[in-house]
């Protein structure tokens, strides 16, 4: 009886918990829906509201920014790059997130659609990690990490399987004029030794 007790006021204290947290897991789910509209639509001013200001956020390219202005730098630099007119879209599949007083712990994983320019188009996942605080009542993103396998990464395998192509074509191109270049050598020394 004494069992059942206990298991009955942990359990009704998981769902009271469940409840008072609910209106930050709701703050917390928005801001998903904004940054994937702000990656959809390459608009960072949409998150930079709610970016605090100390935060930091490490990307795919293992590079570290603190300040907004050279974290939008390199994402617009990073995109013509790599997209040269294309797009990029991303639908982020967070867990529940950990709240503890002000400061939440947000993970996941991210569904990535890169087309670019020309039209070659590479769907990958990528590991996500948000610290949140809460400020004046509003949550912020104190620290962002993403994560991306680096030898699964489709952009990096096409890249390679495009450059094994080039060389092995490059390689047959000299294997023939090589080939070619040898048989008038030989068809000339043959001739001459056969006309002395």
């Amino acid at each position: 009886m004494k069992y059942l007790l206990f298991l009955l006021l942990f359990l009704m204290s998981t769902i009271l918990q469940a409840e008072v947290n609910k209106e930050d897991h709701d703050q917390l789910r928005k801001l998903k829906i904004l940054y994937e509209e702000a990656v959809q639509k390459n608009n960072l001013e949409l998150i930079k509201p709610f970016l605090s200001d100390k935060f930091s956020i490490v990307t795919f390219t293992d590079t570290e920014f603190r300040d907004f202005e050279s974290f939008q730098t390199q994402w617009n630099k990073t995109r013509k790059r790599m997209l040269n007119g294309g797009s990029y879209s991303v639908s982020l599949e967070p867990e529940l997130s950990e709240i503890y007083g002000d400061f939440a712990i947000a993970r996941g994983n991210s569904k990535n659609t890169l087309v670019t320019g020309t039209g070659d188009k590479y769907l990958f996942e990528s590991h996500w990690t948000v610290v949140f605080r809460k400020e004046n009542g509003v949550w912020k993103i104190l620290r962002g990490h993403n994560s991306l396998d680096p030898f699964g990464n489709p952009m990096l395998v096409d890249h390679v399987k495009k450059s094994i192509i080039k060389s092995v074509a490059f390689a047959l191109l000299i294997g023939i004029m090589l080939g070619w270049l040898l048989k008038t050598v030989y068809v000339k020394l043959k001739s001459k030794k056969d006309t002395a």
